[in-house]
């Protein structure tokens, strides 16, 4: 995929309440696949939910990495109740996960 670098500061021209959740992970034992593979699987198939809710409150997120063990999520939310709404769902990904 060919991005585009666009040269300067911007920012974002949100109003109203946003949400900025950092979720993430590290793996102490690489060998130890059984303990962070599911992890790590189980935020796409969560991920491709929220985006297909509009209505959901997710607004969007990037993945980061921090050398090989480290995978952080940041995510932007309209409001707080979204995303506690989400997270305690019986009816979504999440909770199960």
């Amino acid at each position: 995929m060919v991005q585009t670098v666009y040269p300067g500061r911007f920012t974002a021209a949100h109003r109203g309440p946003l949400t900025v959740f950092i979720i993430g992970m590290r793996i102490n034992t690489l060998y130890r696949v059984d303990k962070w593979l599911p992890l790590a699987r189980a935020m796409g198939p969560m991920i491709a939910e929220l985006s297909a809710q509009p209505d959901s409150g997710y607004l969007g997120g990037e993945f980061l990495r921090s050398g090989l063990r480290t995978i952080v999520f940041l995510q932007y939310w309209r409001r707080f109740d979204h995303l506690e709404a989400y997270a305690t769902s019986r009816n979504q990904r999440h909770l199960p996960a």
